[in-house]
């Protein structure tokens, strides 16, 4: 049993309020935009709005990670309980953060054990004059890899990990992640090979500016549905081998 991309799809194009959900999700977007400009409090204010979307994106998920065969969504999950879904996405925002201080400051370690703190101040000041040693440059390059492998495979994962489990410790959960990651390779790759052809598509849909909010907002509820479809299938896969 495999990815169902036709289905990802067909849950918006087959659900007779698609629009109006859609839709909510632009202007959500829209109003998250407009409140960043606020002065001093724009960017808390930016994420606390976008938390609405990061909330009802878990929801897509858990509709996909709690199915069973007998009963996979077939339609969009409905915009209610907006309390759970500013609580969700505030605490999905919070994971997101910790994870990327936590890589940060693994780099930081790596760098001040390699005793280039002065290289590093420099590249911060003025990168286009420093000369950065050959063996902290691909130590740099090796994180910077690393990094968008993470935010790319891992977090999704995890994501799909805490809408599932319903607990925010679920999100640190990294023994558990990662099996789940291995036991479902082939589908983390195709989702991962699938989420490269939809950031083309909106490269493309940005010439319509006024299209470019709903294919986005379309790209992410997919994407959402297809890393729950991945991390469900880890489950089967892991069932069939015991």
């Amino acid at each position: 049993m495999g990815l169902n991309v036709g289905r990802a799809f067909a849950m918006i194009v087959g659900d007779k309020k698609w629009f109006e959900k859609i839709l909510i999700g632009v202007v959500i977007w829209v109003v998250a935009s407009l409140v960043q400009q606020i002065p001093t409090v724009g960017n808390v204010a930016n994420l606390l709005v976008l938390a609405l979307t990061a909330g009802y994106g878990l929801r897509v998920m858990r509709q996909e990670t709690t199915a069973t065969g007998e009963s996979l969504p077939k339609s969009l999950p409905e915009w209610d309980n907006w309390a759970e879904l500013f609580k969700d996405g505030v605490l999905l925002t919070f994971l997101q953060m910790l994870y990327g201080l936590a890589f940060g400051a693994v780099a930081l370690v790596a760098t001040l054990m390699m005793g280039v703190t002065v290289e590093l101040t420099q590249v911060l000041s003025s990168p286009q004059t420093t000369n950065i040693p050959a063996e902290v440059a691909l130590v740099w390059l090796v994180l910077i890899v690393l990094g968008i492998v993470g935010a790319v495979v891992y977090i999704p994962l995890m994501t799909a990990h805490f809408a599932h489990e319903r607990r925010f410790l679920a999100g640190f959960e990294v023994g558990t992640i990662f099996r789940r990651l291995f036991s479902s390779i082939g589908n983390v790759i195709l989702v991962v090979l699938l989420s490269l052809l939809l950031a083309a598509a909106l490269v493309v849909s940005a010439i319509i500016p006024l299209v470019l909010p709903f294919t986005a907002f379309a790209v992410q509820v997919v994407l959402s549905n297809l890393w729950a479809q991945a991390y469900r299938l880890a489950d089967f896969e892991k069932t069939v081998n015991v």
